[in-house]
């Protein structure tokens, strides 16, 4: 077997470019296995930890009011652990004319209690009550210090309050607003923490809190709990009960490692699949040149098996060292990205470690799959018997094809490409081989481009396609429909309406949803509903319409009956029927007429809120009201989503070389194998004149062919994965549209076409090296 081993060594530095380009492959998917599986560990235990760490609760509850003295009787509920109160109150922060507005929310913190704690990275913890801390996050987007002042507007009343420290929250590890704000604009929101003595005289809380933090003994429990909390802070005003994993700010996150590990489970798998295929056909054609040199190595005494393990060795080789590079990477590669998340969702600590059983499963992975290649590829070696492999094979008997026979069409072609067809047509199974892989490559490539342009649509077409306000003002408290005149009085617009947005939980059989609820005109011209068929239709006048994601969550079809439960004290829980649903693109919302939900859910002439049209600024006159809570520019949405694409680029751009490492190993592997199979032909058709580049023409004219019907092929296919990628990924909070547009297919062409023009490169420069003269003698190696 040495003498063997030195012949399979002599094997790869002789293909070196194959086995290069082969082992590329691999190492991008293990790199990729290795990389994100690790990376997701990495950030569920850091998660894991810091809640352990800030004993973040299990249920967080907003109501209108509770006594402090009716929280501990909480506590008495079987399986509750701890409860613990505090307020929170949405406030404008008081701004200098040059400086960019912003909404923040005041949140009550005590150093006694227990349950949410920050983390505090700056600074001390408040001593006065005029003293606050600011999350991190908000604290980097406004440029503020320990030590600086910041204003706020309370109650109609203006104050100072000095930063004291500067902390980390576990309950806002992805700021947002709420459920519409997956990018709310840097320093526009921000978390402030204050003691409860401030805000308790502030707002006219007298030992009273309007939310609620509740640990619970074991999670098991916490849907029985939830029904017995329900019925006990009814008359509470209860608004919602918002369990841990519908947290905003957890959910963004678990969402992220879910989709991790889904994407190591099977983008690695393609990597792999693929390279398994090149080893296959490699050892294949292999066999097939080897054929006399088979026959006298088993004439000499060596079995099939030895044979078969000779053959295998080679892809062995390949795949082990790919693999111990490629999970090494990986795992150096996982510190990095995690640190990379640790900082996009704010978190404080990490948990970094170097996962050892991934290396030997890589290996044991890539292994198995390698070997089990070349023993399909070898397979054919066993059929091999010395006395006939002594003999040249008999060569094909040479067949007119189908198109020899169209006269007309035949005799147009010259002698190259009459070269080209026939051999397209006799190699079937090479030919389909190699557009399979062009097919592969362009799905592969196709996918970041799609993954751009999704994030861009979806953004883009939910503010200003979908909502179609200039401003959305949000107001402190319920108010009479007389303020939207005031509001007109105040400002320019080109058109303002009144709106009504309160949270109610939608109940469907044993599925249920808290969710805002929009009340607006039956006619408004600030939202653009159309159905899932793209029709345009108006806000029915009774019954409800629900967003796309929401209905699909609960299992909901147009027709069916909900039961919307009201949180609002004294008003009854009604069923309605749903008239529609529509598309939208973020978050989960249901729509009224607004004159149907006053009659049904709320009180009569209320608005909660104000829609505005106008190109003029309107931040400075609104943001002073006293009843104003707060003033969302679509602008400034948008512009925050213009700074995420350009991050989002860089990820793309990485996709897109793993995809041209892809698409690299399958055309230059499947060219360099079609040239040693076919050096006896070349050779002689320069004895008949032909020039090596008039060779390379033949190889590129085939080339072209099979790039062409590869990139037909794969644009079905390409968008069938997309369908299946969307349906995997999309979430509540979210709806990916699998639509692929043609701009998209033509940027995945084009790449494509780069990536087969730099495998051709490296393939003329075989060509350039090869001596076509020498295959025409008949010798052994």
């Amino acid at each position: 077997m040495r003498k063997l081993d030195l012949r399979l060594f002599r094997f790869i530095k002789e293909m070196k470019g194959q086995v290069i380009a082969t082992s590329c492959v691999i190492l991008v998917g293990i790199v990729l296995y290795t990389m994100l599986h690790s990376t997701a560990i990495n950030l569920r235990n850091t998660l894991n930890e810091y809640y352990e760490e800030t004993n973040f609760p299990h249920m967080f509850v907003e109501l209108v009011k509770i006594p402090e003295n009716k929280i501990k009787d909480l506590e008495k509920i079987n399986g509750i652990d701890k409860v613990e109160g505090r307020i929170i109150e949405e406030v404008p922060l008081k701004v200098e004319k040059d400086e960019k507005n912003a909404n923040i929310r005041l949140v009550t913190i005590d150093e006694n209690k227990t349950l949410n704690k920050i983390y505090l990275t700056e600074g001390r913890f408040i001593e006065d009550e005029k003293e606050v801390i600011v999350l991190d996050k908000f604290a980097k987007d406004r440029n503020m210090k320990v030590g600086h002042e910041i204003k706020v507007q309370l109650g109609g009343k203006a104050y100072t309050l000095k930063v004291s420290g500067i902390a980390y929250s576990p309950e806002y590890i992805y700021l947002m607003e709420n459920e519409q704000s997956l990018l709310p604009p840097e320093g526009n929101f921000g978390v402030v923490f204050c003691k409860d003595d401030f805000l308790q005289s502030s707002v006219g809380y007298n030992n009273q809190y309007n939310s609620l933090l509740i640990k619970i003994k074991d999670e098991k429990d916490i849907n029985i709990i939830e029904d017995i909390l329900e019925d006990k802070l009814d008359k509470f005003g209860l608004k919602r009960i918002i369990k841990r994993k519908n947290q905003l700010s957890h959910k963004i996150i678990s969402d992220e490692i879910k989709q991790l590990k889904k994407t190591s489970n099977s983008v690695p798998v393609i990597f792999l699949g693929i390279s398994a295929l090149i080893i296959s056909v490699i050892i294949g054609r292999m066999v097939a040149q080897d054929r006399m040199t088979i026959g006298i190595l088993k004439s000499m005494g060596f079995s099939n098996y030895h044979v078969l393990i000779h053959y295998t060795k080679y892809s062995f080789i390949i795949g082990a060292v790919a693999s111990l590079i490629g999970s090494v990477l990986g795992l150096m590669l996982a510190g990095a990205m995690t640190r990379v998340y640790t900082t996009y969702f704010n978190l404080p600590l990490l948990t970094s470690n170097v996962y050892y059983r991934y290396i030997i499963l890589a290996f044991l992975l890539t292994s198995g799959i390698t070997i089990g290649a070349g023993l399909v590829g070898a397979r054919k070696a066993i059929k091999i018997l010395p006395s006939e492999a002594m003999r040249p094979e008999t060569p094909k008997v040479g067949k007119r094809i189908l198109l020899e026979k169209i006269t007309l069409f035949w005799s147009k072609l010259s002698f190259s490409w009459k070269v080209v067809v026939r051999n397209i047509f006799r190699n079937k199974k090479r030919f389909l081989t190699v557009t399979m892989g062009v097919a592969i490559t362009y799905m592969v490539t196709l996918f970041p481009f799609y993954q751009w342009s999704l994030f861009n649509t979806m953004f883009i077409d939910y503010y200003g396609g979908f909502q179609r306000m200039d401003y959305n003002i949000n107001f402190t408290e319920p108010l009479n429909k007389r303020a939207i005149v005031d509001l007109n009085n105040l400002i320019e617009s080109d058109a303002t309406e009144g709106k009504i947005e309160y949270a109610f939980e939608i109940e469907n059989g044993w599925k249920s949803k808290v969710v805002n609820v929009i009340g607006v005109k039956y006619d408004t011209q600030f939202y653009n509903f159309q159905t899932k068929n793209n029709v345009k239709i108006h806000l029915p006048r009774n019954g409800i319409i629900l967003s796309e994601n929401l209905a699909s969550y609960l299992n909901i079809s147009i027709g069916d009956k909900v039961l919307v439960k009201n949180f609002i004290p004294n008003k009854d829980d009604v069923e309605v029927e749903v008239r529609e649903i529509i598309k939208q693109g973020l978050g989960i919302n249901a729509y009224m007429d607004m004159d149907e939900m006053e009659r049904i859910l709320v009180d009569k002439n209320m608005v909660t809120g104000a829609y505005v049209k106008t190109k003029i600024p309107i931040d400075e006159e609104v943001e002073d009201g006293k009843k104003v809570n707060s003033v969302e520019s679509t602008e400034e949405l948008i512009d925050t989503t213009k700074k995420f694409m350009k991050l989002t680029l860089s990820s793309v751009g990485i996709l897109v070389v793993f995809a041209g490492i892809l698409g690299f190993g399958i055309i230059y592997n499947s060219t360099i194998m079609n040239i040693s199979e076919r050096t006896r032909e070349f050779s002689t058709l320069q004895i008949l004149g032909f020039t090596k580049r008039d060779i390379f023409k033949i190889i590129l004219k085939e080339t072209i062919i099979m790039t062409i019907l590869g990139i037909i092929i794969g644009i079905p296919l390409s968008i069938k994965m997309v369908e299946a990628v969307v349906a995997s990924f999309n979430t509540e909070l979210y709806t990916m549209n699998p639509y692929v547009s043609g701009e998209t297919h033509l940027i995945a062409i084009g790449t494509t076409i780069i990536f087969i023009v730099i495998s051709l490169t490296f393939t003329l420069k075989k060509i350039n090296k090869l001596d076509l003269m020498e295959a025409l003698k008949t010798r052994v190696s």
